[in-house]
């Protein structure tokens, strides 16, 4: 008799979480949705989260448990989940995130209701390191459901995450051959959705399904300090901001240009200071012209 195939794949990508990485397999084992799988892949931790991912492997039969014998990097371990995983759709849950319990039931209906769309979103809870809740965020108040390159082209219209991180999003595995892109630190979640949606619909369910924990040890902090993050910023832009679907004008299109080079000076006060600053700068934007502008913002009050 062949066994039932998941209708779900929980891929928890683990790295030196063993504070964290129990409270995202409960939150995955307690799901509402029967049909699951949950597929720890451990990237070679040095501390106790591949011990402690074992013990729920051992007490239940829907985890699989693996671990690399060398270190992989995020992409690359997130890129061995989705190989190894079983289901229909997949649900990334970084092991310092968790699900609230109606989270895969609810965006497994949609995907299953809405054969047109290829990303489903859900609300999420901002926690800290500590588990202090600090607001919520979410595209929309309401249930929507909009074309993806319509959602594409307002995350360049828009400030800030408007599709989410990976615990908040459910996708079609069969879709996401691919895999995740390589060339990317930072938004490698965002440009998948973007890769995705240019496929199919997005939609969004309002209520706040999952938590996306901000800490010090998170692996895309490293990216922010030492201003790796600007190299992604500037990539995303130049490979979608030239689409057709993409309404930006050119005087839009140089402004968000010059936004993302005040990103990173934004973040002069981090590793490497000014100099480091300006010159991640210079490798995206022309450094004249961002201190002309810079200073007629300062002189205009723009």
């Amino acid at each position: 008799m062949t066994a039932r195939l998941p209708k779900v794949s929980v891929c928890i990508p683990a790295f030196n979480h063993a504070r964290y990485i129990g409270r995202a397999l409960e939150s995955a084992l307690s799901q509402t949705m029967d049909n699951i799988e949950v597929l720890v892949v451990d990237d070679a931790s040095t501390d106790e989260t591949f011990e402690v991912a074992g013990r729920y492997a051992a007490s239940d039969g829907r985890v699989r448990l693996y671990r690399s014998e060398a270190n992989l990097g995020m992409v690359r371990n997130w890129n061995r989940c989705l190989r190894d995983a079983r289901g229909t759709y997949v649900k990334l849950l970084c092991s310092d995130d968790f699900l609230e319990p109606a989270c895969l039931e609810t965006q497994a209906k949609v995907l299953d209701d809405l054969g047109g769309v290829a990303v489903v979103s859900c609300a999420r809870r901002l926690v800290e390191e500590d588990g202090a809740e600090t607001g919520v965020a979410s595209y929309a108040e309401t249930f929507v459901v909009r074309p993806g390159k319509d959602v594409i082209n307002d995350c360049f219209h828009r400030v800030g995450n408007l599709i989410g991180e990976p615990c908040a999003v459910l996708f079609r595995r069969e879709a996401a051959g691919r895999g995740f892109h390589t060339a990317y630190r930072q938004l490698t979640d965002l440009e998948m959705w973007f890769h995705l949606l240019e496929r199919g619909d997005f939609a969004h369910v309002p209520d706040a399904l999952c938590g996306f924990r901000r800490h010090p040890g998170q692996q895309t902090r490293a990216s922010a300090a030492n201003l790796a993050f600007a190299d992604d910023e500037f990539r995303l832009f130049e490979e979608y901001s030239g689409k057709e679907y993409i309404t930006l004008s050119l005087w839009q299109k140089q402004g968000v240009r010059y936004n993302k080079a005040l990103l990173v000076w934004n973040r002069r006060f981090q590793e490497g200071g000014e100099e480091a600053a300006l010159k991640k700068i210079s490798e995206h934007y022309p450094l004249a012209l961002f201190r002309l502008i810079t200073l007629g913002k300062r002189l205009f009050g723009a």
